[in-house]
């Protein structure tokens, strides 16, 4: 039983950091937040494209319909409690890696590996030719 939940939290957790932050969909995504964007401005957005936007864009949202879906073809004991254990544990690890990850970032910055510490110089192309 236990192992059922475990195996489908994990399952829940790599198909909703897949399709909400991962590479493999960003184009998806940002079709769907270009749609969700363009019918803000024109005052047409309806359930429909709240939907979708949810659904590509948060990792929450997304984990409750697949964690429904996981139990329903892997149950352990119960759809409905294996469902909420499921998404609960879902909801962990995604705080979890969302804290590792900007840990990751902060450590990145105080070391000065990535550009957050470099300062901008006036002369962004150093090999021009001005006179």
């Amino acid at each position: 039983m236990l192992e059922t939940l475990i195996i489908n939290s994990l399952v829940v957790f790599g198909i909703t950091l897949a399709v909400t932050k991962a590479k493999l969909f960003e184009c998806t995504r940002e079709f769907i937040e270009k749609r969700y964007q363009n019918a803000k401005e024109t005052g047409g957005v309806g359930r429909l494209h709240w939907f979708w936007h949810a659904m590509w864009t948060c990792p929450m949202c997304l984990g409750f319909w697949v964690a429904i879906g996981t139990c329903c073809v892997n149950p352990a004991v119960n759809i409905w409690i294996d469902s909420l254990a499921c998404f609960g544990l879902n909801w962990l690890l995604h705080c979890v890696e969302t804290y590792l990850h900007y840990v990751g970032e902060s450590f990145k910055c105080s070391l000065s590996l990535s550009p957050c510490n470099q300062k901008q110089t006036t002369n962004s192309r150093p090999f021009s030719q001005e006179a």
